[in-house]
């Protein structure tokens, strides 16, 4: 009998299969199974649960290689990890030893590196890079540098990778453990690439990273140490693989991207392709992934890949799309798909000039998760670095009003016939738009993202505009459309913008217009009386006496399929389970019961209805708090939520800023929390705010 494992919620697991013995194993529950401590375990495919519907996987024995997400299962057992989404600092220690001329002739460790920068790591990854040989050099000034902004300068720093000296692995890995200490970004998990092909002094340098939970994924090939570089793996929690053929590190490079957000990708494969004649296989692609990566590697031909998305969309070396980066050499071709579509792709490689015999490739696949309630969660669009000038074609409206200076978009004019379209594409009826101020204008009343615009040519059509007024310090939030004329929808939010700073917005099909500064939820806005608020459209700029004005990394787009449902209101009715009077624990001098006897997972909700509020009272914990206990806090008297985490350590921290609102009996009040450990707080249905709480 095959084993049935039932899943009640709306959850994302990645699946692993017991090739060893079980201690105990309950068919019936969908919490995991205990499993002995020391059995092997080994990836088969990332399943994903809908909530309400039967959903199991059947274990049972059918070979590996038939193994598709949604399929069958292998083996004894199976158990569920969580997966991980968000941003991270990583470090790639890169072997410079003299044996790499040898070994290396080609440089393919550096052009896998590259490949890391530009097709695997997402917008806002951070990434620094140490070259060691006999000593040690951080090849980035700063240590850690942003991506995708500083791609040209990490890639530089790559570039300057030699081949001399002897190979002080040690040194290398403690320099590593150094830079990624200098973060101050406590939410971003932390990592390392490390490459060699020697063996090299090591004094257990790796300690540094055992001791914060920072795992190392290490390479090598030529003479190097496996028994070494397996046991940095182990004891760090990463994993160790001895590469063969050095084109497949492209390949490899990229998994660990995906590794590190606890999503298995699947191996670097080897494919046969022969002279002038195509190979077809398909790839699925999960639901909710930010971005996926199409790679192939092989020794010096000419192999052309061709993409099908599960609706038909072709993507080839033709293809210029604002979602779709393409990188093409002798020996490798990449795709990096933003927000891709979800299901199964086709994949097609042409051997358009290989040996009579044929070519192998490597062919690899990584995808990374969006994170859930995260911004931005789509790509930069235009990170204007080009030639001075007109900024081109995929600027529509009133493109004479801004100029390319310098890599940065300058506004030209101080007219308010100045709005701009990126009109690369329409976007769907959830989407966002974001821009940096490189140097913002401190006395423009209108400084301004265009979202759902209904043309794009001109705002006549119809349009949302997310106001920023530099002189008032304030955000506005106003609508478009005829005969009904210019709507502001909701009070003024205060805000006051800085050079470096992020403003960006999201509109969502519900209606909801969430307003961000840097990443933060700032405010959200009601426009469902907006005729066209449930429809897609295009996003832009308008910059309205703003002369002078520099902006960086214009991004947008629709929102990752799959998050969507993330972002709604809290539902007007969903799956509830009440509180049993023995459940409440409730004293009569207390006014914030516990609910004992029923944890709450992640991707659920609480929400209580306030029949009676005493100001006079402020929230208390009548249960005893353990470690990471997250406590949402409505403060009656100063009318406002708060969000606190409790450590042992360190007490009761605040999470974020004081969320200012006012609940009078018979409101009801909401908190929704993700599996990204994000947590949406709403009143009566209406989303306030999100905070970021690791549960």
């Amino acid at each position: 009998m095959p084993y049935r494992i039932y899943a009640d919620g709306e959850e994302v697991a990645k699946v692993l299969v017991n090739q060893g013995e079980i201690e105990s194993y309950l068919e019936s529950q969908a919490s995991s199974p205990d499993f002995t401590t020391n059995a092997a375990w080994l990836y088969v495919g990332s399943y994903f649960f809908v909530q309400g519907e039967d959903n199991y996987i059947s274990v049972s024995n059918v070979p590996e290689e038939t193994i598709q997400a949604g399929g069958i299962v292998i083996a004894d057992a199976v158990k569920f990890l969580s997966v991980d989404s968000g941003n991270i600092d990583i470090a790639l220690i890169i072997d410079s030893s003299g044996s790499m001329g040898s070994n290396d002739p080609g440089n393919k460790r550096l052009q896998a590196s590259r490949f890391f920068v530009t097709s695997a790591a997402i917008q806002g990854d951070y990434v620094g890079i140490v070259d060691f040989d006999s000593s040690v050099r951080v090849a980035t000034n700063p240590p850690l540098q942003k991506l995708h902004e500083n791609n040209t300068s990490v890639i530089a720093a790559i570039n300057t990778i030699n081949s001399s000296g002897g190979t002080n692995i040690g040194n290398g890995v403690q320099s590593g453990c150094d830079i990624l200490n200098l973060s101050d970004r406590s939410d971003y998990k932390k990592g390392a690439i490390l490459l060699t092909d020697g063996v090299g002094s090591f004094s257990n340098q790796d300690q540094c990273f055992k001791s914060k939970g920072w795992p190392i994924f290490t390479f090598g090939f030529g003479q190097a140490n496996d028994t070494q570089l397996q046991q940095i793996a182990f004891n760090t929690g990463g994993r160790y693989k001895r590469v063969s053929n050095l084109n497949s590190l492209t390949c490899e490079f990229i998994r660990v991207r995906s590794l590190i957000a606890n999503v298995e990708p699947p191996p670097c494969l080897p494919y046969n392709v022969p002279q002038l004649a195509s190979i077809f296989f398909s790839q699925t692609v999960a639901p909710g992934q930010a971005q996926a990566t199409f790679s192939t590697g092989w020794p010096g031909s000419d192999v052309v890949m061709t993409l099908t998305s599960p609706s038909g969309r072709v993507i080839d070396r033709n293809t210029v799309a604002p979602d779709v980066i393409h990188e093409n050499g002798s020996t490798y071709e990449v795709y990096t798909i933003a927000n891709p579509e979800a299901g199964i792709w086709q994949v097609n490689l042409y051997g358009a000039n290989v040996p009579a015999a044929g070519e192998e490739v490597i062919f690899g696949f990584a995808s990374v998760p969006a994170l859930e309630g995260g911004f931005p969660s789509t790509p930069v669009l235009d990170d204007y670095n080009r030639a001075n000038g007109a900024i081109g074609g995929n600027w529509t409206g009133n493109p004479s009003k801004y100029a390319i200076a310098s890599n940065q978009l300058l506004v030209t004019s101080n007219d308010s016939n100045s709005d701009i379209y990126f009109s690369g594409q329409a976007f769907g009826a959830d989407q966002e738009a974001y821009i940096t101020f490189a140097n913002i204008h401190a006395t423009a009343a209108e400084q301004d993202l265009i979202l759902k615009a209904q043309s794009s040519t001109t705002w006549g059509s119809g349009m949302i505009e997310v106001l920023y007024d530099a002189p008032n310090q304030r955000i506005q939030v106003w609508t478009w459309e005829w005969p009904a004329g210019w709507a502001q929808h909701g009070a003024d939010i205060p805000v006051t913008f800085v050079n470096g700073d992020t403003f960006g917005a999201r509109a969502l099909a519900n209606g909801n217009v969430e307003v961000y500064k840097n990443g933060e939820l700032l405010g959200v806005r009601d426009v469902t009386s907006w005729s066209y608020y449930d429809q897609g459209g295009y996003i832009g700029l308008w910059f309205v006496g703003a002369n002078g004005a520099r902006l960086d990394d214009f991004g947008g787009g629709t929102l990752p399929s799959g998050m969507q449902a993330l972002m709604a209101d809290a539902p007007a009715s969903t799956s509830q389970t009440g509180m049993t009077a023995a459940q409440r624990n409730v004293k009569t001098n207390s006014a914030s019961p516990f609910w004992q006897g029923i944890p709450l997972k992640t991707n659920q909700i609480a929400s209580v209805t306030f029949a009676n509020l005493q100001a006079s009272v402020k929230p208390q914990s009548n249960g005893i708090w353990g470690e990471n206990t997250v406590q949402v806090l409505y403060d009656v008297p100063n009318q406002r939520i708060q969000v606190w985490r409790y450590d042992p350590a360190k007490g009761w921290t605040q999470i974020g800023k004081d969320i200012p609102t006012k609940f009078t009996a018979g409101d009801v009040f909401t908190v929704r929390v993700l599996s990204g450990g994000t947590l949406e707080i709403s009143h009566n249905g209406k989303l306030l705010a999100k905070r970021k709480a690791s549960l």
